[in-house]
């Protein structure tokens, strides 16, 4: 199964082991993380990437292959991937919504089905 990575939103808490990661602290929001990076950027001089880390971006071009460059923002942001892992069979919440649900198997036991009941 893929990894999915999502884009943390401002206000989700993040927990780590290291405490030295984060001014000594272990829990903090997205948002202060992103604060203290800017801060740390300012205080070694580095002032002028801050504008990585804002909601805006930065104006730039990207070339991707096979394809002519593109115009457009970048930023850097907090992304989060989960260790659990989600099972492929189908939730109780789809079942009980009314849908269909395909089951990879059920073409071959249709057409079993039908071969069993011709004579």
């Amino acid at each position: 199964m893929k990894k999915e990575y999502r884009e943390l939103k401002p206000d989700e808490v993040i927990s780590v082991s290291m405490s030295e990661f984060f001014n000594g602290l272990k829990t903090f929001t997205a948002k202060e993380s992103v604060s203290a990076l800017h801060n740390a950027l300012l205080e070694k001089g580095l002032g002028e990437y801050s504008s990585w880390w804002s909601s805006k971006g930065i104006v730039c071009k990207v070339l991707t292959p096979g394809k002519n460059w593109q115009e457009g923002k970048v930023k850097l942001s907090l992304v989060f991937c989960s260790d659990e892992v989600e099972p492929d069979t189908p939730t109780a919440e789809s079942e009980t919504s009314g849908e269909a649900i395909k089951y990879p198997l059920d073409e071959i036991r249709r057409s079993l089905n039908t071969s069993d009941e011709t004579p």
